[in-house]
């Protein structure tokens, strides 16, 4: 984005919008953008076999049944790139697939604008190259893939800025309850593989454009982009749901379990530091109740569900 222009592949199957989009990007000279415009996704995918793009902007028209397949199909031949998604309005289960997938942003059509466009473009470039920055830096926990600290905090303090025009954000902050008893009880490779475990759950739990860290120890964090109303519940839903089934396989030896803090994220101008202190101590408000809940043996197994 610094110095010539960025370049966009415009995919437009079937879709009258594709004039509409190239116009809201080329309008101004100065907006910073060339635009190649394409009919499928093997044409882009030819395109950048001798030539560079900076984003994909991929409109999946009345998204029809084979929406979701074109989303794939984009994804797959195009990795590398980042990909912002435009359909129609009544497609929210699709928009959900399409950031789990890895998209970097979903517009509703009938709500884009020129301004809204841009600055979808700009951010998904710029989110892309920290990411791809920090993939090459000492920013990754060894054992789960996840974020350590340093990368959370470089990669959140970026969506940290952006708060004042994208609105709220979540902050989650989870501990994995008992590790050091599964360490003593079974060793440490079990217990790294609880650890690698619950990493694989937050993956499954979370999108791709949102950032998950292990800060240390038993500790992970969390940042949720573009919080929706209801979404706290809904996370802690998922995270149960997916350790209920997880403990549920046969031949375990160890049953896993979460105590989480969440806060909503709402203010850039109180430091992201402080955030994270406060849902750090909602995080052992509940773990401190999980203890006091276990002392009752008619409530231990309610205090194995998050």
């Amino acid at each position: 984005m610094y110095g010539e222009p960025a370049r966009i592949l415009l995919i437009c199957p079937d879709s009258p919008q594709a004039d509409t989009l190239r116009g809201f990007l080329e309008q101004d000279p100065n907006s910073g953008f060339n635009v190649e415009s394409f009919d499928d996704v093997r044409e882009a995918q030819e395109f950048l076999v001798c030539s560079r793009a900076d984003a994909v902007l991929l409109d999946l028209g009345a998204a029809a049944p084979r929406g979701l397949a074109l989303l794939r199909e984009t994804l797959w031949s195009l990795s590398g790139v980042p990909l912002v998604v435009v359909a129609g309005r009544d497609y929210e289960d699709l928009a959900i697939h399409a950031l789990h997938l890895g998209a970097q942003d979903f517009l509703s059509r009938d709500e884009v604008t020129r301004s809204l466009l841009i600055r979808a473009l700009r951010y998904a470039i710029e989110r892309h190259r920290i990411q791809s920055a920090l993939h090459g830096l000492s920013l990754i926990d060894d054992l789960t893939g996840l974020y350590n600290r340093r990368g959370f905090l470089a990669l959140a303090e970026q969506q940290f800025r952006l708060l004042r025009r994208k609105g709220s954000a979540l902050l989650a902050f989870a501990d994995l309850d008992d590790l050091k008893s599964i360490n003593d009880t079974y060793g440490h490779i079990e217990g790294n593989r609880a650890l690698m475990e619950v990493a694989q759950v937050l993956r499954e739990c979370f999108r791709q454009s949102d950032i998950l860290a292990r800060f240390g120890g038993d500790e992970f964090c969390a940042w949720i982009t573009d919080a929706q109303q209801g979404a706290m519940e809904h996370v802690r839903w998922r995270i149960a749901q997916k350790l209920e089934g997880l403990n549920a396989r046969a031949g375990r030896r160890s049953r896993l379990s979460l105590s989480l803090g969440i806060v909503i994220v709402s203010n850039a101008q109180i430091p992201i530091e402080d955030w994270l202190a406060r849902a750090d101590a909602l995080m052992y408000d509940e773990k401190r109740l999980r203890r006091g809940r276990a002392q009752n043996p008619m409530l231990l197994r309610q205090t194995r569900a998050i």
